[in-house]
């Protein structure tokens, strides 16, 4: 079930590239990244079942996170409810940010972990600046919107660490030590 929810989204994507007419360099090299941690010798290190279902968690708890927090805020601030209109642009934008977070942003967080797994003290640091490089690489198809990835790439990192201390709660991990 783990390697579904890994491979299918993947493979959607790629299948439907030709339907929309979107294969600029940019794109393949996007891809080829994602596509490394398809390579079996990464794959069995990376696809771990409790890892990618906590990876799948933070990417649907990072999705619905950023778009009913601004929907509620939109809602209350108009005190009339919430219209047709604001509801379908909202379910719009969720279905881009889990298209986005379960095909580029697990992968992603995938990658980060397998290369900050002997980091030490600097594991953290280093994932969130892994995060935030493949937030800034989408700016090489995404353009004016970047700025939605690397905010999705934070919460998605932030959410992923909470994920993780909860999964160890009786050990003291890098993030508990982090001051804001």
């Amino acid at each position: 079930m783990t390697k579904f929810i890994m491979y299918a989204p993947f493979f959607i994507f790629v299948l439907y590239m030709p339907v929309v007419h979107i294969a600029s360099m940019e794109m393949m090299i996007a891809l080829g990244v994602i596509a490394l941690t398809f390579i079996p010798k990464i794959s069995k290190q990376l696809h771990k079942p409790e890892r990618v279902k906590r990876k799948a968690k933070a990417a649907l708890y990072t999705s619905l996170g950023l778009v009913l927090v601004p929907l509620a805020m939109y809602t209350i601030s108009e005190l009339e409810g919430i219209d047709v209109a604001a509801f379908s642009l909202a379910s719009h934008i969720l279905l881009i940010f889990l298209f986005g977070n379960f095909v580029f942003g697990i992968p992603t967080s995938l990658i980060a972990d397998w290369v900050t797994v002997r980091a030490g003290k600097f594991r953290v640091l280093l994932a969130l600046l892994i995060h935030l490089a493949f937030g800034f690489i989408s700016h090489l198809f995404l353009h004016d919107y970047v700025i939605f990835a690397v905010i999705s790439s934070i919460v998605f990192f932030v959410v992923d660490e909470i994920l993780r201390k909860r999964e160890k709660p009786n050990q003291q991990t890098e993030m508990s030590t982090v001051q804001i």
